[in-house]
């Protein structure tokens, strides 16, 4: 079991570093008044919610967002559960958790939500991490504004200390303070990161970098290709200076030049993997998911080789890109043929442009 889920706050007081949007929160509750809580990841947003609910006994109907863009959704989920009783309680709290994964194509979602939260049968609380963009300000004008603020690193640190007592793991107190720090105030990343370097109820000492330091994309290619190392593999995406669009070319056009036959299907297998994270990204705005395009990118690839390439590759850009755009300029050249010489020479567009090549006199 993930750390993260095995200990996720079971009351209010393990809830650490955000005592005064606790007690924001609680009052809104206990009013009946709905509430919109927006900070940064893994602050406590969600956790708080079902912290409260579990100390003083509400039923928490929990509703993700970004999984509802239809007007339609929203008023049959949405509306059903703020407007009918709990099953098995008689205090319910409604979380509409990831509020600003509504972006984009929403079809009337947000304005949908901002009439519903005028019902106040049962206190709505809403979750966000950027709720600047002005399709939220129905949404603010209705809601109590809660910030949970950026976690202190003293605060991370005995979140992560806890859990090493808790689990055994024998620990130096400077690689669980190195966590705290690198991690900027993100408990769940901080976690996460815990898990990773434990080994034999251990907690292990990586030389871990600074996120903020760059690397350029030749040496972290390198590093993926050319080692099995955990240690050198921690982390390492985290550090390149690139769009994760562009990794995925560069990676797609040089395994084959570092992996022979079955080590190249797998490496391909742990792309495409990643590749499928990517699109539910796009298509949810779910970017915890990035943890795992990181560990298939990085450690997915690195151990599909049974032994690395000795040879020296010289790593290059995929050029699929610019195929692309030079098929797209040749086709509305096409296209503009058809459009001006279709109708004179009575024929459908489709078939003349199937015709073309067959046509170079018109040109």
């Amino acid at each position: 079991m993930l750390l993260t889920q095995k200990y996720l706050p079971k009351n209010t007081k393990e809830i650490i570093g955000q005592d005064y949007a606790l007690s924001r929160l609680k009052s809104c509750v206990e009013e009946n008044m709905h509430c919109l809580l927006y900070g940064i990841n893994g602050v406590g947003k969600t956790s708080s919610v079902y912290a409260l609910a579990n100390e003083f006994g509400y039923e928490v109907v929990e509703l993700n967002a970004s999984n509802f863009r239809k007007k339609e959704d929203i008023d049959s989920v949405f509306g059903n559960a703020i407007k009918q009783k709990s099953l098995f309680k008689n205090k319910k709290i409604i979380l509409i958790d990831e509020i600003d994964g509504m972006t984009g194509d929403d079809r009337g979602g947000i304005q949908s939500i901002s009439d519903l939260i005028s019902i106040r049968n049962f206190p709505v609380v809403l979750t966000g991490n950027d709720i600047s963009g002005p399709k939220f300000k129905a949404i603010k004008k209705s809601c109590k504004m809660i910030e949970f603020k950026r976690l202190e690193q003293g605060s991370v640190f005995k979140i992560l200390e806890r859990i090493c007592n808790e689990e055994k793991l024998t620990y130096n107190q400077d690689i669980l303070r190195k966590i705290a720090y690198f991690n900027n105030g993100d408990a769940r990343a901080a976690i996460n990161d815990l898990q990773s370097l434990i080994g034999n109820k251990e907690v292990l000492d990586l030389e871990m970098h600074d996120r903020e330091k760059k690397q350029d994309i030749s040496n972290v290619l390198r590093i993926i290709f050319k080692t099995k190392d955990e240690r050198m593999l921690y982390n390492i995406l985290n550090n390149v200076d690139m769009d994760f669009d562009d990794l995925f070319l560069w990676l797609d056009e040089n395994i084959p030049y570092e992996y022979a036959r079955d080590d190249c299907e797998k490496a391909y297998y742990y792309l495409a993997l990643a590749d499928i994270f990517r699109k539910r990204i796009r298509s949810k705005q779910h970017y915890r998911f990035l943890t795992y395009i990181n560990m298939f990118l990085s450690s997915g690839i690195a151990n599909s080789k049974n032994e690395k390439n000795k040879n020296i590759v010289n790593y290059k850009r995929n050029e699929r890109i610019l195929n692309i755009w030079i098929s797209n300029r040749r086709n509305n050249q096409k296209i503009m043929l058809v459009n001006n010489f279709a109708n004179n020479l009575h024929m459908s567009k489709k078939k003349m442009l199937k015709e073309l090549n067959f046509m170079r006199f018109i040109i």
